[in-house]
């Protein structure tokens, strides 16, 4: 993970996601989502390094990337991109004000209502598939209401 970071490949896997003749392949978004999420998991949530990643990642446009990645529904028809893509913005945004803040700005929250309300409504055969993507789908939720001050009108 630090050779990949050193190398600045959480960029080039960034520009990849936002990259227009990339953007509609649902391989190429889940292997791009898996593998910066795989960078982030392997430092505990909480500790300074894992900050300085998420940072990083957010210098680098990740969040970018990861919700064009979930608003997309040719995503949303590709399980494992569904899947790969909650995972990357959960740890993106788990205990760190600043990329939760960042996530909801350019749409995330919606973005994962929507994929909520798609997986949700799924019937029969299917089933595994429902259970599948919304497990990640509220704990993504829940990661990205972090540090979130809900303001209310005083009478």
């Amino acid at each position: 993970a630090k050779d990949m970071l050193e190398l600045g490949s959480h960029q080039w896997l960034s520009s990849i996601m936002r990259r227009p003749s990339t953007s509609h392949s649902t391989a190429v978004q889940a292997a791009c989502c898996h593998a910066l999420g795989n960078v982030l998991m392997l430092t505990k949530a909480g500790t300074m390094q894992r900050l300085e990643r998420q940072n990083e990642f957010i210098d680098a446009n990740v969040h970018l990337a990861v919700c064009k990645t979930l608003g997309s529904e040719l995503c949303w028809a590709h399980r494992d991109c569904v899947v790969s893509a909650l995972t990357l913005a959960s740890l993106l945004a788990e205990q760190n004000k600043n990329a939760a803040k960042r996530l909801r700005k350019v749409g995330g929250i919606s973005n994962v209502q929507d994929i909520l309300m798609h997986y949700s409504a799924l019937e029969g055969s299917e089933a595994l598939t429902k259970i599948i993507v919304l497990m990640p789908a509220k704990d993504c939720l829940a990661h990205l209401w972090f540090g979130n001050k809900k303001k209310r009108k005083r009478n």
